[in-house]
């Protein structure tokens, strides 16, 4: 058996008859300042790519080649992935269009990819459906799209409307822009047009909550994606990204020694408790929380003494905004509560109830000591039933 870590050199070579991520990550970790260290970074992104680009052609999808492209835009096979993508899109499209069977969406097609795979096919499915529709009594049909005479205006409105798409309605409009129906068809392009916008602004806040989950690359950024577009555009890929993680995860907690035909130096046995592995998901989501929680905490404590010096009027009305406030931090924070957060809240809502009932039983007895008295019974009992209901939900919860 060779020792390893004796002769850069030779282990340099034995590291290129390996040429395995995990070899030259050896390496690297051997001889961090090694002249070849260069070269190791530059085969270890090379075998990276190289095994994303094998996994991308065996899946065969299109979120697969986007996600190389946008893994690696300048890589080896970029150019590949591109035409594989244009591919699936021209595909895709074209089985869209073949789906509404209409005129326009022949020729948006034809305008959308003007050298795509099925342009020869668009003018042959636009004339047969212009002579099924212009089709005679007599079963003669009419002459083909370039020869065609005018059609009426009901022909045309029955046409559009069979099609009920905005492109089909502005091509009635072009022949019949001052018609009988003109406005009837201006008001339904205004209906579709405001779905429309609909449709887009969904699409915009997918691709806005995407950008910010991918920029993350966490786990809590991509579960937090796919809670709000379960069936939306890039949720495979979010899939596919957190199984990835979740694997790295697993892997950081149970590893296993390579086989290989190069021995080294075993490493030093660490016991580790099923205790002490902790969850990166929960523990970003109690970090945030529990920062969250202080915020309002502190912010409760400047809010209440600023309307009690500036506005004592108001003060009872700044306080049930306080509340308000928290009660929506813990109606967002869900199942996620933890303790810390807890204790944080009880004690800002108690004193919210207690300032509160103060300014109230002043306002009917001028008794002070009373009034301490019953603004504290008030504000106990809600800090009771509080806590209560924390520890019910969460055990439900749990």
């Amino acid at each position: 058996m060779v020792q390893f870590g004796k002769d850069e050199k030779r282990d340099w070579e034995l590291t290129l008859e390996t040429n395995t991520i995990p070899a030259f990550r050896r390496f690297l970790a051997i001889y961090p300042d090694s002249v070849y260290a260069t070269e190791s970074l530059r085969r270890i992104n090379f075998l990276k790519e190289e095994k994303m680009w094998e996994q991308t052609l065996k899946q065969n999808v299109l979120f697969a080649y986007e996600a190389y492209l946008k893994e690696y835009p300048s890589g080896i096979y970029a150019s590949e992935a591109g035409e594989k993508i244009e591919q699936f899109e021209d595909q895709l499209a074209w089985e869209e269009v073949c789906k509404k069977n209409t005129v326009s969406a022949y020729l948006e097609y034809k305008s959308n990819f003007p050298g795509g795979t099925f342009v020869k096919e668009v003018e042959r499915k636009i004339t047969e459906l212009i002579r099924n529709k212009s089709a005679t009594p007599t079963g003669e049909t009419a002459p083909p799209v370039e020869t065609q005479t005018v059609l009426s205006e009901e022909t045309a409105l029955e046409i559009a409307t069979n099609e009920d798409t905005v492109s089909a309605y502005n091509q009635f409009l072009k022949q019949f822009p001052d018609g009988e129906y003109a406005d009837q068809v201006r008001n339904r392009i205004n209906q579709l047009e405001q779905h429309l916008a609909k449709q887009y602004r969904a699409i915009e806040e997918e691709l806005q909550a995407w950008e910010y989950a991918d920029k993350q690359d966490s786990l809590l950024s991509y579960r937090d994606f796919m809670k709000h577009f379960p069936e939306g555009r890039f949720a495979p890929l979010a899939r596919q990204r957190i199984q990835n993680l979740e694997n790295k995860l697993k892997s950081k907690v149970v590893t296993k020694p390579s086989e290989t035909l190069i021995s080294i130096e075993k490493p030093r046995h660490v016991k580790v408790n099923k205790g002490d592995v902790l969850n990166r998901d929960q523990m970003e989501r109690d970090q945030q929380g529990f920062r969250l929680a202080v915020m309002w905490g502190v912010g409760f404590g400047f809010l209440s003494l600023a309307a009690r010096l500036l506005t004592p009027g108001f003060f009872p009305l700044s306080m049930i905004a306080a509340l308000l406030t928290g009660g929506y931090f813990v109606y967002q924070r869900d199942k996620h509560l933890t303790n810390k957060e807890k204790y944080i809240y009880l004690t800002g809502a108690g004193l919210v109830v207690f300032w509160v009932f103060m300014e109230f039983f002043q306002m009917i007895t001028k008794n002070f000591p009373v009034t301490i008295i019953f603004s504290g019974i008030f504000a106990i009992l809600v800090v009771i039933v509080l806590r209560h209901y924390f520890h019910k939900y969460q055990k439900h919860e749990g």
